[in-house]
């Protein structure tokens, strides 16, 4: 899936620290780590992509993000739930 990183939202907060996935799914390789309170930012101006339903920092979802932390180059998929913007 190509995703449109010509619009990004930054300065994004990880409400608990987050594993950022390689394709939409809980199950997937983990990438790397979005600590809690960390900035970051999002690509497709925000918008989430469906994917697998999980429940992750008090939530249900089936949303994700595709973004990364600022404090690495690593970006990836993120459950909607763990961000604030």
């Amino acid at each position: 899936m190509a995703v449109d990183c010509s619009k990004a939202i930054v300065g994004v907060k990880a409400k608990e620290s987050v594993k950022i996935r390689k394709t939409r799914s809980t199950s997937a390789t983990a990438l790397g780590l979005w600590v809690k309170g960390g900035k970051g930012g999002l690509c497709n101006d925000g918008k989430a992509t469906t994917g697998a339903t999980y429940t992750l920092c008090g939530k249900t979802s089936n949303k994700w993000y595709w973004g990364g932390p600022n404090s690495s180059d690593i970006d990836g998929w993120i459950p909607s739930t763990c961000v604030n913007w």
